[in-house]
C-alpha cells in the first residue's frame, strides 16, 4: 500500500475539521420574525420598557405572579453597560398543532463581560409572544471556552481523541487497499472499509462522554461542531467495516492459486 500515514492524517483532518459557514446554517433553522421579537425583547428588558415587554410577553405567562420582578432579576445576571456584540449561537424549532415555538440562543458583550440569553418565541394564529427568557453571565466567550486549544486534556480525552485518529487512518488505509486488490465488489467493499459501528462522542470541553449502541459513523471517526460557539465532539467508532474488509482480503489471497513461473512450464513440456 502506498498511501502514507501523514497523507491519510491531513485527509482525515480536511474531511472533519473543515467546518461550514455554520452561521448560515443557523439562520436557516432561524424564522426571522421570531428573531426579530426575541432582539427587541431583550432590547426592552435591559431599557426596563415596561410596555413594549407587557405586550410582547404571551397571555399565560403573563398571568404568572411577579413576572415582571423574575424578569428584572434574570436581567440583573447580564454584564451591565451597553451592547457592543451580539450575536445568535443557538437555534430550535418546533412545531405542533399549528403552533410554532423558537428557542433562541444569544451571546453578548458589554464593556464589563459576557452573557448567555435564551428567548422562546410561540407563534400561533399569526400572534408572536415570547414565553421564555433564561439568562446566564459567562466568564469568556463560548467561542474561546469551546476552542479546541483549550478543551479537556485529561487522559480519557486525548485516548479518546487517540483512538479517533487511529480508526481514521485504518479505514482510510485498509479502503485504499481494497481499491487497489481485483476482488469481486471491490468498490463495495472499499465504502463498507469506511463504515464504523457504536459511536461513542467526547465533548471535548467538559470532558462527557456519550456512547451510542446503534449507529453509524463514516470513517470510524469524527471531529465535528453543531455551531460556532459549540464544543468539539470527538466521535470514535469499532471499525467493523475495516476489519472486516481485511479478512476478505485475507481470503482473496489464500484463494489465489499459485503463479507458475515460465522456467516451470518448460519443465513441465519437456516431461
Amino acid at each position: 500500500m502506498n498511501t502514507r500515514p501523514s497523507n491519510l492524517v491531513v485527509l482525515f483532518a480536511a474531511l472533519f475539521l473543515s467546518a461550514c459557514d455554520q452561521q448560515s446554517a443557523l439562520k436557516r433553522f432561524t424564522t426571522p420574525e421570531h428573531d426579530q421579537l426575541a432582539r427587541g425583547f431583550l432590547s426592552a428588558v435591559r431599557l426596563g420598557d415596561s410596555v413594549t415587554i407587557w405586550k410582547a410577553l404571551s397571555p399565560p405567562v403573563q398571568q404568572v405572579p411577579a413576572v415582571m420582578d423574575s424578569l428584572r432579576a434574570a436581567t440583573s445576571v447580564l454584564p451591565q453597560g451597553s451592547i457592543d456584540t451580539l450575536r445568535q449561537v443557538g437555534a430550535h424549532k418546533a412545531r405542533w398543532d399549528d403552533v410554532d415555538r423558537s428557542l433562541l440562543t444569544y451571546e453578548l458583550h458589554t464593556a464589563n463581560g459576557w452573557g448567555l440569553v435564551d428567548v422562546g418565541v410561540v407563534e400561533e394564529i399569526g400572534l408572536r409572544y415570547v414565553e421564555s427568557f433564561r439568562t446566564a453571565a459567562l466568564p469568556a466567550s463560548l467561542e474561546a471556552t469551546n476552542s479546541f486549544g483549550r478543551g479537556a486534556k485529561s487522559a480519557t480525552s486525548l485516548a479518546v481523541l487517540l483512538a479517533a485518529l487511529c480508526c481514521a487512518v485504518l479505514s482510510l488505509g485498509v479502503a485504499a487497499r481494497v481499491a487497489r486488490t481485483r476482488i469481486p465488489r471491490r468498490w463495495l467493499w472499499a465504502l463498507f472499509a469506511l463504515v464504523g459501528v457504536g459511536p461513542l462522542a467526547l465533548n471535548w470541553t467538559t470532558g462527557q462522554v456519550m456512547f451510542q449502541l446503534i449507529g453509524v459513523q463514516l470513517l470510524s471517526a469524527g471531529i465535528v461542531r453543531t455551531g460556532p460557539a459549540s464544543p468539539w465532539l470527538v466521535t470514535v467508532a469499532f471499525p467493523v467495516g475495516a476489519i472486516a474488509a481485511l479478512e476478505r482480503l485475507r481470503r482473496a489471497k489464500n484463494n489465489k492459486p499459485p503463479e507458475i513461473k515460465s522456467s516451470q512450464l518448460g519443465e513441465a513440456a519437456a516431461s
